[in-house]
């Protein structure tokens, strides 16, 4: 006895007048595995169409030489009853008492109306409702995860399945967490019997952006600026965060307090915030204070939903100025030969 097919035997009538020349075997679902209405007569229909393998009812001759049949295309983990006549030369004889057999467990077929809805950058809920075509008693449910490459820019982490989720056989609905944000889904659902697990129902979905990771690699140098008085160019330079989580800028503070004072235009003190565009990862400050510690504070925040990431800050000091020209140069002549 297979999922769906069976072979059944009998033996010769005892009383036969002639040469038996074929045997007709009918058969005929009782009841199955569906949660519908048992079948108990042919002319009932309340079985899912669409899970039954075959007819709900049929026959089948083979010749007089055979003693068995082998019935297919049986629906799984369904009930039948099954009945054997004989032919001969001299007539039709009687149907033997009905017998019945039970097909063995089959893989379910895929959940219904699966259904994914995000509920933050890192969690997505999945409610679905159970097979049309269970084939079998349902074991438990399993529910898996795939980063796909999207349409979302920038795009967030893409790797492999997440570790599946084996649930409760009766349970319909799932929250998913620990998700990368800004990133598409591929969620999969499927049902399992003792055969197995059957065809997977399967919808794509995608997590909210949220703010960026970290900045890393925060540095700073510093060179005179020759077309300023008093003023030196502070270079910023850092490298991007490892997971952008969607598109963003960056925000960019600094102080800078002078060491020792300068000549005029004196400036002991400066500070200032600017915004750069998230695809950059330098800036440069064209009047920077010589000779003076700078403490920079710099961190991405998502342009969607406006918050802030993590942030980078680092102290370091400017480079003081060259020593400027000497005044009030004069000559004076110590000798014929020298001044």
């Amino acid at each position: 006895i297979l999922a769906t097919e069976v072979t059944v035997r009998w033996n010769r009538p005892q009383n036969s007048s002639g040469n038996i020349t074929h045997y007709t075997v009918e058969f005929a679902v009782l009841s199955t595995n569906f949660p519908v209405v048992p079948i108990r007569s042919r002319r009932q229909t309340e079985i899912l169409e669409e899970c039954v393998l075959g007819s709900l009812s049929d026959r089948l001759e083979v010749p007089g030489t055979q003693t068995s049949a082998t019935l297919t295309q049986l629906t799984p983990a369904s009930l039948y009853e099954f009945r054997v006549q004989a032919e001969s030369t001299v007539g039709i004889g009687l149907f033997s008492p009905l017998q019945t057999f039970e097909t063995a467990e089959d893989v379910p077929s895929s959940p219904l109306n699966l259904a994914v809805e995000y509920l933050s950058s890192t969690a997505l809920e999945v409610t679905w409702d159970h097979p049309l075509c269970d084939y079998g008693n349902r074991t438990n449910y399993t529910v898996i995860h795939i980063p796909q490459p999207g349409d979302l820019e920038p795009l967030g982490e893409v790797g492999s399945p997440g570790s599946p989720f084996t649930l409760p056989a009766e349970q319909t609905n799932f929250t998913i967490t620990e998700l990368t944000p800004n990133t598409v889904y591929l969620i999969e659902v499927y049902a399992s019997t003792s055969k197995g697990s059957g065809d997977a129902a399967g919808q794509t979905n995608a997590t909210d952006e949220d703010a960026p990771q970290i900045v890393t690699g925060l540095t700073m140098t510093s060179f005179e600026n020759f077309n300023l008085r008093n003023a030196v160019f502070i270079n910023m330079m850092w490298t991007a965060p490892s997971l952008r989580n969607g598109p963003f800028d960056y925000n960019l503070t600094y102080t800078a307090e002078q060491i020792e004072p300068y000549p005029e235009p004196r400036r002991s003190m400066t500070e200032g915030t600017v915004i750069v565009n998230g695809e950059l990862v330098e800036f440069v400050i064209t009047d920077g204070l010589p000779f003076a510690n700078y403490t920079i504070t710099l961190f991405g925040f998502n342009l969607k939903l406006g918050v802030p990431g993590p942030s980078e800050t680092i102290t370091m000091r400017s480079k003081p100025l060259r020593p400027t020209a000497v005044t009030d140069l004069r000559a004076a002549a110590t000798s014929p030969e020298s001044i």
